[in-house]
C-alpha cells in the first residue's frame, strides 16, 4: 500500500471558482483515498505551523508574487490553480486562458456582433492572455481595442457600478460585445 500524501490546500475559498476548484480537490482526495488534505475550515485537518508541517505539496491561489519565498520556504512543491503569478518554481494546473479568450470571441463574432471591448485586470496574467486570445479570435489587435482595466481588488469591491465604468461604457459604440477577463 502506498503511503498517504500529506496535501495542504491554501486557498481562501471566497467566489464560485474558489468553491469549485476546493470541491473538485476534496472529491479527488475522497476517491483516490491516498491525499490526507491539510488547511482551514472543517472538511481537513489543521496546520498549526506552516513552517514546521510536514508535507508532501501544496495547492494554492498565488496571487501576489511576495508570496511565493514563503511557499517555497516549505521545500515541496507547490502548484497555483490560478496562474495569477508566473513563478519557474510554482506548478501551474488551471484553464487555458487563450483558449477562454478565443472560444468568447468566436461565439460573439457567431452572435452578429462587430464592435467589440476588454474588461480586465492589468496586473492579472490570466487577464492579459485571455484579452490577446479575445483579440485574436474577433481580428482587433489588442492596442486598437476599447479597453477599460482596473486592479483586481478594484473589481472585488462592492457597491454599485462605478461613474467612470458608465462614462466609458457610454462612449463605446452601440451596439456592442464586452468579454470581461474575469467574473467579478
Amino acid at each position: 500500500m502506498k503511503p498517504r500524501r500529506r496535501v495542504a490546500l491554501f486557498m481562501d475559498i471566497v467566489t464560485a471558482y474558489d468553491h469549485g476548484v476546493a470541491r473538485g480537490i476534496l472529491r479527488y482526495a475522497r476517491q483516490c483515498a491516498q491525499w490526507q488534505l491539510f488547511g482551514h475550515g472543517w472538511t481537513m485537518a489543521q496546520i498549526s505551523d506552516q513552517k514546521t508541517w510536514n508535507g508532501d505539496g501544496v495547492i494554492t491561489r498565488v496571487h501576489d508574487v511576495n508570496e511565493v519565498p514563503r511557499l517555497l520556504a516549505l521545500g515541496v512543491p507547490v502548484v497555483d490553480v490560478c496562474r495569477a503569478t508566473l513563478h519557474p518554481r510554482i506548478h501551474s494546473a488551471a484553464n487555458d486562458d487563450l483558449a477562454t479568450g478565443r472560444i468568447a470571441g468566436e461565439h460573439l463574432l457567431s452572435i452578429g456582433h462587430r464592435n467589440f471591448a476588454f474588461c480586465g485586470a492589468p496586473e492579472g496574467v490570466w487577464s492579459q492572455r485571455r484579452w490577446r486570445g479575445f483579440a485574436e479570435a474577433v481580428g482587433v489587435p489588442e492596442a486598437q481595442m476599447a479597453n477599460f482595466q482596473r486592479p483586481r481588488a478594484w473589481w472585488h469591491k462592492s457597491g454599485r457600478v462605478p461613474v467612470v465604468l458608465k462614462q466609458w461604457l457610454g462612449r463605446q459604440p452601440r451596439p456592442f460585445a464586452i468579454f470581461s477577463g474575469d467574473d467579478a
